[in-house]
């Protein structure tokens, strides 16, 4: 889920910049190079799954495991972030 979000963001924040992606696996720093604004919920949602990052990368420092409920509703707000991003790069 967080890879996914964090490539959308990386795509967005090439066509801002015209640049190489940025080294850098941080959504909310990622938003900001892409010069996206995002509504408060979309904001406080990054922010949560950014720990989803830190299993791949760094496996002894895993946070609890989230409760199935929870999975699915990121899911299935991150399907919608995605498909927001996307919109916005098709409409550039």
């Amino acid at each position: 889920m967080h890879l996914a979000i964090e490539k959308a963001l990386k795509a967005c924040a090439v066509a801002a910049t015209r640049d190489l992606p940025p080294r850098s696996h941080d959504l909310l720093f990622l938003v900001a190079r892409a010069d996206i604004v995002l509504t408060e919920p979309q904001r406080d949602f990054l922010g949560r799954v950014q720990v989803y990052c830190l299993e791949g990368r760094y496996p002894t420092e895993l946070p609890p495991p989230p409760k199935a409920q929870a999975v699915a509703h990121d899911l299935e707000q991150a399907a919608e972030l995605i498909q927001w991003l996307t919109s916005r790069l098709n409409n550039l």
